[in-house]
């Protein structure tokens, strides 16, 4: 009886011994201590995993393994085995806790190099950049997980090695959807424009930060095989019993498809919130994308109280993908027309900021026409008309889009209400009111220095009540008064897009009785004697869109163009503020570069011949509802658009400003391309912290 009894526990204590090391190296079971809760496979194995040995299968073998009695001699010279198996396990274990600390320490160390930024004004590098070094060790735990997946990272990078040539310069590359003169023609002879096949043959080039990657990565072949936001999930990293105003809070964020899939790689766009359960006060989340389909996000908790989390799944990397190939495809997505006529003869031709012009074999070079900003428009056929006899400026209808099956089906889903596409999740946050002591009251927005616009990390600010309040700075209460005194003896010039003339139009309601004049079409210019002020809108030069077939005389200005008419208006002080945004989001990401460097060449100009200019680039919103498709209208780019802003003004920091409205706009919840009356008096309020000394 004895000796049975000792046979049993020894067997019960095999077991447990398997059952630990099982459990401990089980990798998903690794990932639940140290904190960070591995996705489980809801719906299947993924195809790549269905061979894997589950621990369920283990605890079978073990099972059947105990109904065999050992002899006394196997039991004594298994048990010297079993010590040894004890040893090797708490060796082990020992280990998986000293990976637990570093994991955390690395995650820890983000909140710290955070801070750190602030102080590292003269390195101009771009924000976030440290936050992905700090979460390496996690990053590199958490692919293990592609193991089982084919090689996507390694085909991209092998992909975008082979998109540049040896002196790093890039190459025009051929998306798989092409240049068809058997689409585009069509479309352009159905809107009474004389193309030609075999003329104007076009390919536009890639740009190699932007585009490259989307290009090189794997196209859509299955719906199903997207994210989809039901299936993701949302968790917080190390939650805390307790939360006080000022901590720093981490999330992560795990997409799945609509199979129950994990995402084998990164590349989609997610956007992060945090909100009061009242709605008056909300913080973006700064996102970080792991390459692994997991996303890490953090930010600071701002308000006691109760907080709700939001997260939206905005843009597939597929989709974004197809966008690219879109628009090299087709070349423009709203095409711009140049209306050439000479006294009962008239013809329409289409234009781009560079030649080629697909379907004619010569192009007018029109920039002069332009205001020295590069524009061509093709040579019009007729024998009778010339590029001198260009007069007018229309549009054709939104380009239809050559796309079908699941192509066509991602782009109806995208497109479809809720256009915030939110992933579920009953996180709430309750904030206790901190018991440290206040921090010290914020300096105003215009005493920092230039630089910090260019280079703060996300999150930039916050929403109290309504109010957005910068991160680093203060800005005072928009009113009347305020606003008159910021203007008073300074020329405001606002060059842009209606984006700009929405902000003209709300600052004449808010200095009152302002009369405009419109010395050409579209520009306005509002003198304000009262404070010896004068305000001036001028559209910017084309690419800018004016309706279609309109044939309107838009009478758009380059920005030296519209310097020079401020500087007529004799004022003390000038400030110009730039925006290129939504009417050239039709064309590629490197035209955007092109506009952005004539841009760069433009403002050099001016702050050598006018130094006291006050400059600021207003950079892009968000828009989740777009005009036509979406991917005709929306913010697609919006991101990519601020990066360019920041690689092609470096060296340029220290004297101008970068008015960086994307967080903003996302804490505020923005739909559309011309944001509510309430966001834009808050875009206003932050762009005039900037230069109103009071």
């Amino acid at each position: 009886m004895a000796v049975t009894k000792g046979v049993v526990l020894f067997l019960v204590l095999v077991a447990w011994i398997l059952f630990t090391a099982t459990y401990f190296w089980n990798p998903f079971q690794l990932v639940k201590l140290m904190e960070i809760p591995a996705p489980a496979q809801d719906k299947g194995d993924h195809p790549a995993t269905q061979n894997t040995k589950t621990l369920s299968g283990a605890h079978s073998e073990l099972h059947s393994a105990s109904k065999n009695k050992p002899s006394t001699s196997a039991l004594k010279k298994n048990l010297s085995t079993v010590k040894n198996n004890l040893s090797t396990v708490k060796n082990n274990l020992s280990t998986v806790k000293n990976s637990k600390l570093q994991i955390t320490n690395s995650v820890k160390t983000h909140s710290t190099k955070r801070n750190e930024s602030h102080s590292a004004q003269n390195n101009q590098k771009t924000a976030g950049e440290g936050n992905a070094a700090s979460l390496s060790r996690w990053k590199e735990f958490d692919t293990r997980r592609l193991n089982a997946v084919p090689r996507i990272l390694d085909l991209q990078r092998d992909c975008q090695n082979a998109a540049l040539t040896k002196d790093g310069k890039p190459v025009q590359f051929l998306s798989y959807l092409s240049t068809s003169e058997d689409f585009l023609f069509p479309y352009l002879g159905e809107n009474g424009l004389h193309v030609q096949r075999g003329f104007g043959v076009r390919r536009e080039i890639v740009d190699p930060v932007h585009e490259t990657k989307l290009l090189c990565s794997p196209p859509l072949t299955d719906l199903m095989l997207l994210p989809n936001e039901t299936t993701s999930r949302v968790s917080i990293l190390g939650q805390q019993l307790q939360y006080n105003v000022g901590d720093t809070i981490q999330f992560r964020v795990d997409l799945f498809d609509s199979r129950g899939w994990i995402r084998p790689a990164g590349g989609d766009e997610i956007r992060m919130w945090l909100k009061s359960d009242r709605g008056d006060n909300s913080v973006p989340v700064q996102v970080l994308d792991l390459g692994n389909g997991s996303y890490y996000g953090v930010t600071e908790l701002k308000w006691p109280g109760v907080t709700l989390v939001h997260v939206a799944l905005t843009y597939p990397r597929e989709f974004l993908r197809v966008l690219v190939e879109l628009r090299h495809a087709l070349h423009s997505l709203h095409w711009v027309t140049g209306i050439f006529q000479n006294k009962d003869i008239s013809e329409d031709t289409i234009c781009l900021p560079t030649p080629p012009i697909p379907g004619y074999a010569t192009a007018c070079n029109l920039t002069d026409g332009n205001g020295g900003s590069p524009w061509y428009c093709g040579h019009p056929t007729h024998p009778a008309l010339g590029c001198g006899h260009w007069r007018l400026t229309g549009n054709l209808d939104f380009c239809p889009l050559p796309l079908e099956g699941s192509h066509r089906q991602m782009l109806s889903r995208i497109d479809r209400a809720p256009y915030k596409k939110l992933i579920p999740n009953d996180i709430v946050i309750i904030t206790q009111t901190a018991t440290k002591p206040l921090p010290p009251p914020l300096p105003p927005c215009w005493s920092r220095p230039r630089l910090e616009s260019w280079s703060s990390p996300s999150p930039r600010g916050w929403v109290q009540g309504g109010a957005w309040r910068p991160t680093t700075c203060s800005l005072p209460d928009l009113t009347a008064d305020h606003v008159r005194r910021c203007l008073a003896d300074t020329g405001l010039l606002l060059v842009g897009d209606s984006n700009q003339g929405l902000f003209a139009n709300e600052l004449k309601l808010l200095v009152q009785r302002v009369q405009c004049d419109k010395p050409a079409q579209a520009v306005i210019v509002c003198p304000i004697p009262e404070i010896n002020s004068t305000m001036i809108y001028a559209p910017h030069s084309k690419p800018f869109n004016v309706g279609t077939h309109s044939g309107k005389l838009l009478h758009t200005m380059s920005l030296p163009q519209a310097i020079q008419l401020l500087h007529h208006q004799n004022r003390t002080n000038n400030v110009v503020v730039v925006h290129y945004y939504v009417h050239n989001s039709f064309y590629s990401v490197h035209t955007y570069r092109l506009r952005v460097q004539y841009a760069r060449k433009s403002i050099e100009e001016v702050l050598q011949k006018h130094p006291d200019v006050k400059i600021i680039i207003r950079g892009p919103h968000v828009i989740y509802q777009g005009k036509q498709h979406h991917a005709h209208f929306g913010d697609n780019f919006g991101p990519a658009y601020t990066a360019i802003w920041r690689e092609e003004f470096r060296g340029l920091y220290d004297r101008v400003w970068f008015l960086d409205l994307w967080d903003l706009s996302i804490a505020m919840e923005n739909m559309t391309s011309h944001p509510p009356h309430p966001i834009v008096l808050q875009m206003i309020k932050a762009m005039l912290g900037y230069f109103c000394e009071l």
